[in-house]
């Protein structure tokens, strides 16, 4: 149903939509629930997609480059490749971790760079 809010019309209730567009802005105070497979994509910009549960994708306009990000087990955030069929490469400039004080752990394949020391284990 429409009526007016401070001059705006708003609707409250259900709108299926195949296609939207705005040069203004939307506002949602509830959900926003694309279908499967759907995407949210800036004209010419990154794409955001999800391709699975737990899954979430950002691409390139023309997905030939990007990440994924994959949150499938409780508490963990791995980070994919677009594909998500491998792990992707993490690259900042400095990166801290901390964890419970005095706990001990082995790491593998750990490279650190920038005047930071390197440890495998």
């Amino acid at each position: 149903m429409w009526h007016w809010i401070n001059g705006v019309p708003t609707f409250n209730g259900t709108i299926n939509l195949a296609a939207l567009t705005t040069t203004g802005s939307i506002t949602v105070a509830g959900n926003i629930n694309p279908g499967t497979g759907s995407q949210i994509n800036w004209s010419g910009r990154t794409h955001v997609l999800v391709p699975a549960d737990g899954q979430f994708n950002l691409t390139t306009a023309a997905e030939s480059a990007g990440v994924g990000l994959d949150v499938t087990s409780d508490a963990v955030l791995m980070l994919r490749t677009r594909a998500q069929s491998a792990y992707a490469t993490l690259d900042v400039l400095g990166l801290k971790a901390s964890g419970v004080a005095g706990a001990t752990g082995t790491f593998a394949n750990v490279t650190v760079v920038n005047g930071i020391v390197t440890s495998g284990t």
